[in-house]
Protein backbone atom coordinates (compact mmCIF):
# COMPACT_ATOMS: atom_id res chain seq x y z
CA UNK A 1 0.00 0.00 0.00
CA UNK A 2 1.32 3.41 -0.96
CA UNK A 3 -0.51 5.42 1.71
CA UNK A 4 2.58 6.75 3.55
CA UNK A 5 4.05 8.14 0.32
CA UNK A 6 0.72 9.60 -0.70
CA UNK A 7 0.24 11.27 2.67
CA UNK A 8 3.67 12.92 2.42
CA UNK A 9 2.89 14.03 -1.14
CA UNK A 10 -0.46 15.51 -0.05
CA UNK A 11 1.25 17.44 2.73
CA UNK A 12 3.88 18.76 0.32
CA UNK A 13 1.12 19.92 -2.06
CA UNK A 14 -0.67 21.73 0.77
CA UNK A 15 -3.71 19.46 1.05
CA UNK A 16 -5.66 19.48 4.30
CA UNK A 17 -4.94 16.07 5.85
CA UNK A 18 -7.60 14.35 7.91
CA UNK A 19 -7.22 11.10 9.83
CA UNK A 20 -10.13 8.94 10.88
CA UNK A 21 -9.98 6.51 13.81
CA UNK A 22 -12.59 3.83 14.48
CA UNK A 23 -13.47 3.04 18.09
CA UNK A 24 -16.06 0.62 19.44
CA UNK A 25 -18.26 2.46 21.90
CA UNK A 26 -21.25 0.32 22.75
CA UNK A 27 -20.88 -2.28 25.52
CA UNK A 28 -21.76 -5.02 23.02
CA UNK A 29 -19.09 -3.91 20.53
CA UNK A 30 -16.49 -3.69 23.29
CA UNK A 31 -17.43 -7.18 24.48
CA UNK A 32 -17.16 -8.63 20.96
CA UNK A 33 -13.82 -6.86 20.52
CA UNK A 34 -12.56 -8.29 23.80
CA UNK A 35 -13.77 -11.83 23.15
CA UNK A 36 -12.97 -12.21 19.46
CA UNK A 37 -10.61 -9.44 18.36
CA UNK A 38 -8.07 -9.10 21.14
CA UNK A 39 -9.48 -5.75 22.23
CA UNK A 40 -8.86 -4.02 18.91
CA UNK A 41 -10.86 -0.84 18.54
CA UNK A 42 -11.47 -0.20 22.23
CA UNK A 43 -10.69 3.33 23.37
CA UNK A 44 -7.19 3.62 24.78
CA UNK A 45 -5.84 0.43 23.17
CA UNK A 46 -3.26 0.25 20.39
CA UNK A 47 -5.99 -1.14 18.11
CA UNK A 48 -7.89 2.13 18.37
CA UNK A 49 -4.95 4.20 17.21
CA UNK A 50 -3.78 5.08 13.74
CA UNK A 51 -1.75 2.22 12.33
CA UNK A 52 1.99 2.76 13.00
CA UNK A 53 2.80 2.56 9.25
CA UNK A 54 0.70 5.68 8.62
CA UNK A 55 2.44 9.02 9.14
CA UNK A 56 0.29 11.32 11.26
CA UNK A 57 1.04 14.71 9.76
CA UNK A 58 -2.10 16.48 10.90
CA UNK A 59 -3.86 17.23 14.14
CA UNK A 60 -7.22 16.78 12.38
CA UNK A 61 -8.17 13.39 13.79
CA UNK A 62 -11.83 12.39 13.91
CA UNK A 63 -13.13 9.41 15.85
CA UNK A 64 -16.01 7.41 14.46
CA UNK A 65 -17.95 4.48 15.87
CA UNK A 66 -19.61 3.42 12.61
CA UNK A 67 -18.13 2.59 9.22
CA UNK A 68 -18.99 5.94 7.68
CA UNK A 69 -16.72 8.73 8.94
CA UNK A 70 -19.64 11.11 8.43
CA UNK A 71 -21.33 9.41 11.39
CA UNK A 72 -19.23 11.89 13.37
CA UNK A 73 -20.92 15.27 12.64
CA UNK A 74 -17.70 17.10 13.52
CA UNK A 75 -16.16 15.85 10.26
CA UNK A 76 -18.77 17.58 8.10
CA UNK A 77 -18.54 20.72 10.22
CA UNK A 78 -14.76 20.77 9.73
CA UNK A 79 -15.03 20.25 5.97
CA UNK A 80 -17.60 23.03 5.69
CA UNK A 81 -15.51 25.41 7.81
CA UNK A 82 -12.55 24.84 5.47
CA UNK A 83 -14.78 24.98 2.34
CA UNK A 84 -13.49 21.57 1.26
CA UNK A 85 -15.48 20.02 -1.60
CA UNK A 86 -13.05 17.40 -2.94
CA UNK A 87 -12.20 14.34 -0.86
CA UNK A 88 -9.41 11.93 -1.77
CA UNK A 89 -9.89 8.73 0.19
CA UNK A 90 -7.31 6.16 1.18
CA UNK A 91 -7.43 3.64 4.00
CA UNK A 92 -6.93 0.27 5.54
CA UNK A 93 -10.33 -1.28 4.91
CA UNK A 94 -11.64 -0.88 1.39
CA UNK A 95 -14.65 -3.13 1.89
CA UNK A 96 -15.78 -1.56 5.12
CA UNK A 97 -14.71 1.91 6.26
CA UNK A 98 -13.47 3.35 2.98
CA UNK A 99 -16.58 2.09 1.18
CA UNK A 100 -18.93 3.42 3.88
CA UNK A 101 -17.17 6.80 4.05
CA UNK A 102 -17.19 7.13 0.25
CA UNK A 103 -20.94 6.47 0.27
CA UNK A 104 -21.33 9.09 3.00
CA UNK A 105 -19.26 11.61 1.07
CA UNK A 106 -21.34 11.07 -2.06
CA UNK A 107 -24.59 11.45 -0.07
CA UNK A 108 -23.26 14.74 1.32
CA UNK A 109 -22.44 15.92 -2.25
CA UNK A 110 -18.66 15.89 -1.98
CA UNK A 111 -16.54 15.24 -5.06
CA UNK A 112 -15.28 11.83 -4.01
CA UNK A 113 -12.06 10.34 -5.33
CA UNK A 114 -10.66 6.94 -4.44
CA UNK A 115 -6.97 6.18 -4.75
CA UNK A 116 -7.08 2.37 -5.03
CA UNK A 117 -3.30 1.90 -4.82
CA UNK A 118 -3.49 3.34 -1.29
CA UNK A 119 -6.52 1.36 -0.12
CA UNK A 120 -6.02 -2.08 1.36
CA UNK A 121 -8.63 -4.79 1.66
CA UNK A 122 -8.94 -8.30 3.03
CA UNK A 123 -10.88 -9.15 -0.14
CA UNK A 124 -9.58 -7.30 -3.21
CA UNK A 125 -12.24 -8.93 -5.39
CA UNK A 126 -15.06 -7.72 -3.14
CA UNK A 127 -13.45 -4.29 -2.89
CA UNK A 128 -13.39 -4.01 -6.69
CA UNK A 129 -17.12 -4.80 -6.83
CA UNK A 130 -17.84 -2.18 -4.18
CA UNK A 131 -15.66 0.36 -5.99
CA UNK A 132 -17.63 -0.24 -9.22
CA UNK A 133 -20.83 0.47 -7.30
CA UNK A 134 -19.29 3.66 -5.88
CA UNK A 135 -18.31 4.67 -9.40
CA UNK A 136 -21.94 4.27 -10.53
CA UNK A 137 -22.94 6.53 -7.62
CA UNK A 138 -20.48 9.22 -8.73
CA UNK A 139 -17.12 8.42 -7.18
CA UNK A 140 -14.07 8.83 -9.38
CA UNK A 141 -10.77 7.01 -9.32
CA UNK A 142 -7.37 8.61 -9.33
CA UNK A 143 -3.92 7.17 -9.70
CA UNK A 144 -2.33 10.25 -8.17
CA UNK A 145 -3.18 13.55 -6.53
CA UNK A 146 -3.73 16.52 -8.83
Amino acid sequence: MNAPLLIHEAQTKGYELIHIVHEFVSPFERLISTLFMGGIGKHGTPGAQIHPSIPVLSSHIFVKSKGDAFSNPLLKEFLESKQIKDLYLIGLSGCQCVNATANGAIKHSYNTYLLPHAISSFSPTRAQKLFKKLERLGAKFAEKLP
